[in-house]
C-alpha cells in the first residue's frame, strides 16, 4: 500500500484467555476468534497493533487459516504485563497505522550511526528480516548485551554471515 490513508481501519475487542501450543516449538498464544480473524484476512492487512490488557505491542496473525489463528505473545511481554497461562485477557487488534515501523534498540541505532558498511548492509535486508534481528536485538534487558549483540551482528551483516540464502 502506497499511504498510510490507503490502509484500511478496524478495531476488534474480544476476551480469550492466554493458551500454550506446540507446533515444534512452544508458544504463548493469544486465539483469535474466526470472526475476526476472517474479515482481517479478507482486508489484506498483515501488521498489527494487538492490546492486551492496556499494552500494545506489533504482531501479525499466525496459524493456519483452516485450523485457526492466533497472536502469538514472548515471555517478557507476558511478564511485563503480568498475565500467566490460563489467564483471561481483554484484546484489541487494530490496523497498524505503520507497518513498515521495525523498533530497534539504542544501541544498535548508535551503531549503525558510526558505521556505513553496516547500515548499508541492514538496509539491503527485507522488512521480515530486520524484524527478526529486532526482536533478537532487543530481548536482552542489560544494556551490556545488547551492545554484544549489536557489534555481533554489525560484523556478520558485513561479512555476509548474518542471512544465509538458499
Amino acid at each position: 500500500m502506497d499511504s498510510l490513508s490507503s490502509i484500511p481501519t478496524f478495531r476488534y475487542d474480544y476476551e480469550t484467555r492466554l493458551e500454550r501450543i506446540d507446533t515444534g516449538l512452544r508458544h504463548h498464544v493469544l486465539p483469535v476468534p474466526l470472526d475476526i480473524s476472517e474479515p482481517i484476512h479478507e482486508s489484506k492487512v498483515k501488521r498489527l497493533i494487538v492490546t492486551v490488557n492496556g499494552t500494545a505491542i506489533r504482531r501479525t496473525l499466525s496459524g493456519a487459516r483452516k485450523d485457526g489463528n492466533y497472536i502469538i505473545v514472548g515471555q517478557d511481554y507476558l511478564k511485563d504485563i503480568g498475565i500467566r497461562l490460563g489467564d483471561e485477557v481483554s484484546v484489541t487488534i487494530e490496523a497498524d497505522p505503520d507497518p513498515d515501523r521495525i523498533d530497534l534498540c539504542e544501541e544498535f541505532v548508535e551503531l549503525l550511526k558510526q558505521d556505513a558498511e553496516a547500515e548499508k548492509k541492514w538496509r539491503e535486508l527485507t522488512l521480515g528480516q530486520q524484524r527478526s534481528m529486532a526482536i533478537h536485538l532487543n530481548q536482552p534487558k542489560k544494556s551490556e548485551t545488547r551492545i554484544r549483540r549489536a557489534v555481533d551482528v554489525a560484523e556478520k551483516l558485513k561479512d555476509g554471515t548474518l542471512i544465509t540464502k538458499n
